[in-house]
């Protein structure tokens, strides 16, 4: 067969249905995966490219085979790597307000594959406030509380199996002197009172050893300020006051409140 000559659109027919069915060996897929084009054959490929007009350019579709591409575009959506195309290709150029508008149009109302939803509501086990979480924190069990400080209030609530001395002291008085209470009672997720009165009326029984802490100290001053500006009253009688008489710590209570 010369070089450069022409097959006409009979003859390119036949050479198609003599090798329908017919495979590359896996010797030739081998040899076509390892060919190297070398840099000389790429730059005729591109030569003899140059100057080529596709069949599109300088033509326009017409409005109804707009139409038609449109209708068969609806409910398909862009990939992210179509995104990602899109974007490098405008990267450093100057995009103009109508191109910026129709871009949002096509991408109006889809979602990143990486999108979860979103956060979702949660409402504190101990002050009741609501709180926004991923959904994979709800999945793994934590943002059941709000703070740090109502999950402490939480662990001390179900982790204490039974009350102090002291406490057992100014309970038993209570009782004595028929004064209404509940015990270990989460304040807003302010502090875990030791006992609620009515009138909103608060005691608080106090270890020598852990509350004489300079740190503790500052903690308990802090929460008794937060409480009087919510409209409690705070008692706080030590290990060694209650020990000593707990019948007058409550006293003392009970003095105070008819002042």
């Amino acid at each position: 067969m010369k070089k450069n000559k022409h097959l006409s659109e009979k003859h390119k027919m036949k050479i198609s249905e003599a090798h329908k069915g017919m495979h590359h060996s896996e010797d030739a897929k081998t040899k076509m995966r390892n060919k190297y084009v070398s840099d000389e054959t790429k730059r005729k490929i591109s030569e003899a490219n140059k100057g080529r007009i596709t069949w599109m350019k300088g033509k326009s579709h017409s409005e109804e085979s707009k139409r038609k591409v449109s209708i068969a575009s609806k409910g398909h959506k862009t990939s992210d790597k179509t995104k990602q195309k899109i974007s490098n290709s405008l990267k450093g150029k100057i995009v103009s307000e109508e191109t910026k508008k129709k871009i949002s149009e096509m991408c109006k109302g889809e979602k990143s594959s990486q999108w979860k939803g979103g956060k979702v509501k949660t409402i504190c086990k101990i002050c009741k406030k609501q709180k926004y979480v991923y959904p994979s924190k709800v999945k793994e069990g934590n943002g059941k509380f709000c703070s740090l400080r109502c999950s402490a209030i939480y662990r001390n609530i179900h982790m204490k199996k039974y009350d102090t001395n002291i406490e057992q002291l100014i309970e038993e008085e209570l009782k004595n002197q028929n004064i209404l209470y509940m015990k270990q009672v989460p304040i807003e997720g302010i502090a875990l009172v030791d006992f609620l009165l009515p009138n909103r009326i608060i005691i608080q029984a106090d270890g020598n050893y852990w509350h004489s802490r300079k740190i503790n100290k500052g903690r308990d001053t802090a929460q008794d300020t937060v409480l009087y500006f919510k409209g409690y009253r705070v008692f706080r009688f030590t290990e060694t006051e209650i020990k000593k008489s707990a019948q007058k710590c409550i006293n003392k209570v009970i003095q105070n409140i008819n002042e």
